[in-house]
């Protein structure tokens, strides 16, 4: 979408900006077709093209930018869209509806000018899932993040500070696709309650010197807990004082009572009655929960409508439930709407519940969120947007950085370890990570020595309370000096750039910055820290609010004066996300790979691939996505595998897409997953005439989900995926390292990543244009008799190999595989110091 210019242009260009286009919103980038070309478009209800609406009303009218798109050269389709707040001239949004091959492809973002400043989001990635919605603002403060926002759920919320900064930042708000998310969450057993008393105003009372985090949002299925206590709130547009069985904390803030409206809202300290709403953040009301903002009525007190309370359970772990029965502007009939808050008593985090809402589902001038005071920091599911069902449950959590202001030792129970991993009601297996992001952190630094000071070496560390990663309970893991973290192995593999996850080198694990890298004592780069090289540990905070920091000092393979540190914390009292910390950053993350992966089949979730996102100070939020009831039959999802040129089989969900959402409120949602992986590497050399050398990886992944699993990124899949990566050579014979002149059977060959060769943009070219290259060349090797494998003339590890490229060598040549994602180096030899140089 280009706002100065109007090329055609088709072509990528990573990262933005891009020097062939102006000022432009890249929202998929690529070669794309809107001609109406059989089978695909037929597809779309209205065949392929770009179309318009306009939804809402002035001054709050938001304006919808949709692509209907087919591939050119290839099959499959691409719907995504752009929209324009007119109240909110500071952000946009993009929704990605279906996409064929999640944005392996295609590169995202937005840029001034030919020239930048520029933000890149993805650049050939598979990060453009379907359901996601990405939130640019324009100083966001924060590092380009997004949340797969499959209706209704919203999880992984980024703040919206504004800054002097161009980046997008994430907002939890609930996109208009067909796929919704759930988790597991508690229902409560209503009982009695008091008559409110009116009070004056609330009193907030600060809870310590801690800044306060946003709130995240995590979805399930729940049931209204009746309100039986009347408000006496019966009117159009007024709000009405109640006093709080409790003190609530939420945010940072303790509250004794709060502000109920007729219009859908609670207020803590505002008591504004405006019926118009605002999308968040909005400077009229103060310290707001809104679980249905709107134009709403409920002075029928005869027809059952008004505000109501309850209280479930005993102190002090009390929830205090506030029922909303409303009808829209003005209707006296019986209400339409029925809707619940639940605030809780030993903790900041609540609940909005949507009992019936008759069809309604929010798209109609209707905010759904949270803020703290008059916007400092907000969570916001919706706006104007819809994606509210019957059964509907919002879990708002506050993030972990500001613990529970009354802990009490029954508020959170303390799992007992086990030497295994044993899995969790945390969320069924495919549910995946969001990141979110903030800057200006620094490093708790580890005090213990892990022991790990190596090259290319892995160590056992044992967690001091047990950490809950895709759903999976561990209590033992394994550091490595390349920048991994292994819930599940005990592998120490290095690699450069690009890694495309998942990838058959790893099993679980965490990639907080992963490289060619080492933490030997007394390399120059070691001078950074007091205690060296290493990898260290640290326990913060008391039971049950412990926190757990794995420090990692280390220094780059062939540069080794060159420093990074960076950090993983976990949390006792919230095992659905984790932290991630850089604190020196010696190439912002240009050379490395960051991430998670629950197996080496997936699912996996990519923060950063070769990219210079992880800057000084930066932190990473990965916060498990957990989904709600499968969509109905009218929304099919088949999985489509599209091969790259990368060990990456992509499964994508095509489905027809429908104008309106229909999920099953099902409160249960189950999903199983088998992975085996097998892995067999065999090499052969020989002094006979022929010597032949075959390196053969076959990783076999099958997921089976059962159709009641919530959206995950392989819906219902069966992928079985062969890759053979059997001695390809390069023609210019400089892709890796060779092996030493007398190579043991023992000796693994090891090889960085192949970076994805990206077609020339225009002119375009008259046949057919595959943007996927073949990543099945071979090559193999003849050697005279008696002849001796020796280093190949150039022994540079350069990862810019010709993928299609067949050599045959004379004799005394070295047998050089190409390198191939999920293969690394030969141990034995290490390249020049100038390698980077090289790249």
């Amino acid at each position: 979408m280009q706002f100065t210019g109007d090329t055609g242009y088709f072509g990528t260009s990573c990262p933005l900006p891009d020097i062939n286009v102006g000022e432009a919103i890249f929202t998929y980038q690529d070669d794309l077709q809107t001609d109406q070309v059989p089978p695909d478009c037929a597809s779309f209800p209205g065949g392929c093209g770009v179309f318009t609406s306009t939804t809402g009303t002035a001054p709050n009218r938001q304006f919808n930018i949709e692509w209907r798109a087919g591939y050119h050269g290839r099959s499959g389709t691409a719907n995504f869209e752009v929209v324009f707040y007119e109240g909110q001239s500071s952000f946009f949004d993009i929704f990605y509806g279906v996409t064929a091959d999640s944005g392996s492809m295609e590169e995202s973002g937005v840029q001034q000018s030919a020239a930048g400043p520029a933000t890149t989001y993805s650049c050939n990635q598979g990060t453009l899932t379907n359901g996601l919605k990405v939130h640019y603002s324009c100083g966001g403060g924060a590092t380009p993040t997004a949340t797969p926002t499959a209706t209704p759920a919203a999880t992984a919320t980024a703040t919206f500070t504004p800054t002097a900064t161009f980046t997008p930042t994430a907002t939890a708000t609930a996109t208009r696709t067909p796929i919704p998310t759930a988790t597991a969450a508690a229902t409560h057993t209503p009982t009695t309650t008091p008559t409110a008393t009116a009070t004056a105003t609330a009193t907030p009372t600060p809870t310590g010197t801690c800044m306060p985090n946003d709130y995240t949002i995590t979805t399930t299925t729940g049931t209204i807990v009746p309100g039986t206590t009347d408000t006496g709130n019966h009117c159009d547009d007024c709000v009405t004082n109640i006093a709080l069985p409790f003190p609530v904390t939420f945010y940072d803030q303790t509250f004794t009572s709060a502000n109920v409206s007729s219009n859908g809202n609670l207020q803590f300290t505002s008591t504004n009655e405006a019926a118009i709403n605002d999308c968040l953040p909005t400077e009229n009301m103060t310290d707001l929960i809104a679980p249905y903002w709107s134009d709403l009525y409920d002075g029928a007190a005869d027809s059952g409508q008004g505000i109501f309370t309850s209280v479930s359970g005993t102190a002090p772990n009390r929830i205090f439930n506030i029922e909303f029965k409303e009808n829209l502007c003005c209707l006296k009939d019986p209400p339409m709407l029925d809707f619940e808050v639940r605030l809780h008593e030993n903790t900041p985090n609540f609940e909005i519940i949507y009992g019936g809402l008759n069809g309604n589902t929010g798209s109609d001038a209707t905010t759904v969120g949270a803020q703290r005071d008059i916007g400092s920091h907000f969570t916001q599911f919706e706006c104007n947007t819809g994606g509210l069902v019957d059964g509907l449950q919002l879990n708002f959590i506050l993030g972990a950085g500001c613990p529970s202001p009354t802990p009490t030792p029954t508020a959170t129970a303390s799992p007992t370890p086990t030497p295994t991993s044993t899995p969790t009601p945390t969320c069924p297996t495919g549910y995946n990570y969001v990141t979110s992001t903030t800057t200006g952190n620094t490093i708790v630094p580890g005090t213990t020595d892990t022991g790990n000071h190596c090259d290319d070496c892995a160590t056992a560390i044992t967690f001091p309370f047990p950490v809950s990663f895709y759903g999976v309970t561990y209590t033992t893991a394994a550091v490595s000096s390349n920048g991994s973290l292994d819930l599940t192995g005990f592998d120490a593999p290095f690699t450069l750039g690009c890694l495309v996850l998942p990838t058959a080198l790893f099993n679980a694990a965490i990639l907080p910055y992963q490289d060619d890298q080492r933490t030997d004592v007394g390399l120059p780069g070691c001078v950074n820290w007091a205690n060296g090289c290493g990898i260290f540990t640290v326990t913060t905070g008391t039971a049950p609010n412990r926190v757990f920091y794995i420090d990692y000092h280390t220094v780059h393979h062939n540069n080794n004066a060159d420093a990074d540190e960076y950090e993983v914390a976990f949390y006792e009292n919230n095992s659905s996300i984790f932290d991630i910390f850089y604190g020196i950053s010696s190439d912002n993350g240009i050379d490395e790979t960051t991430g998670a992966q629950a197996s080496s089949t997936g699912p996996a979730v990519t923060f950063s691939c070769g990219q210079p996102l992880l800057s000084s100070g930066l932190k990473v939020r990965y916060t498990l996505a957990c989904g709600s009831p499968t969509p109905t039959a009218t929304a099919p999802a088949t999985a489509t595998f599209m091969p790259t040129a990368t060990f990456t089989p992509t499964a994508t969900a095509t489905g027809t897409p429908t104008a309106t959402r229909t999920p099953t409120p099902t409160p249960t949602a189950t999903a199983t997953a088998t992975f085996t992986p097998t892995a067999t590497a065999t090499a052969t050399a020989t002094s006979t005439a022929t010597s032949t050398a075959t390196a053969t990886a076959t990783v076999t992944a099958t997921a089976t989900a059962t159709p009641t699993a919530t959206r995950t990124p392989t819906p219902t899949a069966t992928a079985t995926a062969t890759f053979t990566p059997t001695a390809t050579a390069t023609a210019t014979a400089t892709a890796t390292r060779t092996p030493t002149p007398t190579p043991t059977p023992t000796s693994r060959p090891r090889v960085s990543p192949t970076p994805r060769r990206r077609p020339t943009p225009p002119p375009r070219p008259t046949t057919t244009r595959s943007p996927t290259p073949t990543p099945a060349a071979t090559a193999t090797p003849t050697v005279s008799p008696d002849a001796t494998l020796t280093p190949s003339p150039t022994a540079t590890r350069t990862p810019t190999p010709t993928p299609t490229a067949t050599a045959t060598f004379t004799p005394d040549a070295t047998l050089t595989p190409t390198p191939t994602p999920g293969v690394h180096r030969m141990k034995s030899s290490r390249p020049s110091p100038h390698w980077r140089k090289a790249l």
